[in-house]
């Protein structure tokens, strides 16, 4: 009898396991790169997308990605572009990232928290 309650324990965890893995794992997911400016000459680049209700910050950022995102919002200033459209894969982490703007005297001041994901995969789309 311990035998089995001990099975069926084992296959609970595991099932519960592969549901929460499945849920911090994104394939192929549409978004777009969004850019907050938190101080002079300081930006944190902040993902969105449609199958997560919050902010995402990506902890692995590639360089050219950041450019291409960069050169993105400046062309688009003052008009109604809500990001740099990417497709990214990644794993979502447990921690998360404070995301700040910049005061009337230019310090960052906390806003909000992204968790944070490490991405396997971005490209614009």
């Amino acid at each position: 009898m311990k035998l089995i309650v001990g099975l069926i324990f084992a296959l609970f965890l595991v099932n519960c396991r592969s549901l929460i893995e499945a849920d911090t794992v994104l394939t192929n997911t549409e978004g777009t790169l969004g850019i907050v400016v938190c101080s002079r000459g300081c930006y944190q680049y902040v993902l969105s997308t449609t199958t997560i209700n919050k902010p995402i910050f990506p902890v692995n950022l590639d360089k050219t990605v950041q450019q291409a995102a960069y050169e993105y919002y400046i062309r688009n200033q003052g008009k109604m572009a809500s990001g740099f459209p990417v497709v990214f894969s990644g794993i979502l982490q447990e921690d998360s990232t404070t995301i700040s703007t910049p005061a009337p005297n230019d310090v960052p001041i906390p806003q909000f928290k992204a968790r944070n994901i490490e991405l396997t995969l971005m490209r614009q789309r």
